[in-house]
């Protein structure tokens, strides 16, 4: 492996190919160091061992579930701010894993889907099949690189700080990510509410890995639009 250039994604494929597609995350134990959990696609910053997780992992099943929904934030971020007319800014990202729901806060947006109406549930299907068109099907790689305390603090950021980027979309994160965007599979957003001075945009996803009937599917989009607030 090649320090700063080599990632877990790179190292795993030499060895099984469908075992790297298939991982979620990686950790990473650097000398004297306890182990860390990183993106599938971060280059390792020393000498180090490292093994992985799928989503069937279940030592590793709540590190493996936060790190899907934040990427699913990611996603969903990238195809607002893709996808709609107006200047939006992508202002937060909640992975609310506990309620069952992953959302998104964007401000500037003055279309209808801002507003809470009746026939939003199509805007909010279209919205959803642009974005599987256009990032979930063409298996884009989750880019990610933690900026050294000096670095961030020329950023006016405090410690270090993670950026993660999904084709031209660039964000901060706070933590790691899955390898690839084709490892998500049923994906719906469920919700778009609006706050005093952003719109909040909410959605629920399984992992392409697990399976469900269509009638859990609704059950669980029924449960997180009831929870997004």
């Amino acid at each position: 492996m090649n320090k700063n250039l080599s990632t877990p994604y790179d190292c795993t494929k030499h060895v099984n190919m469908l075992l790297a597609k298939r991982s979620a995350l990686a950790i990473i134990t650097y000398p004297n160091k306890d182990p860390q959990l990183e993106s599938m696609n971060e280059p390792f910053r020393d000498e180090c061992q490292f093994e992985v997780a799928d989503y069937q992992a279940g030592q590793y099943a709540e590190a493996v579930n936060q790190t899907y929904w934040r990427s699913c934030c990611v996603v969903l971020a990238a195809g607002l701010n893709k996808g709609l007319k107006d200047n939006v800014v992508v202002s937060k990202l909640h992975a609310e894993v506990p309620q069952s729901f992953f959302a998104v806060d964007l401000e500037n947006l003055r279309s209808q889907v801002s507003q809470y109406k009746i026939d939003l549930q199509d805007d909010l299907k279209d919205l959803a099949a642009f974005i599987r068109a256009d990032f979930i099907e063409r298996g884009i790689s989750f880019e990610t690189v933690t900026l050294p305390f000096e670095m961030a603090a020329d950023y006016g950021f405090d410690s270090s700080m993670r950026l993660c980027r999904l084709g031209d979309f660039v964000t901060k994160v706070d933590g790691p990510v899955i390898s690839r965007s084709d490892q998500i599979g049923r994906f719906a957003i469920v919700k778009a509410l609006a706050k005093e001075g952003f719109t909040r945009v909410g959605g629920v996803s399984l992992p392409a890995a697990l399976k469900c009937s269509s009638f859990s599917w609704e059950t669980i989009m029924d449960n997180a639009r009831d929870k997004i607030t």
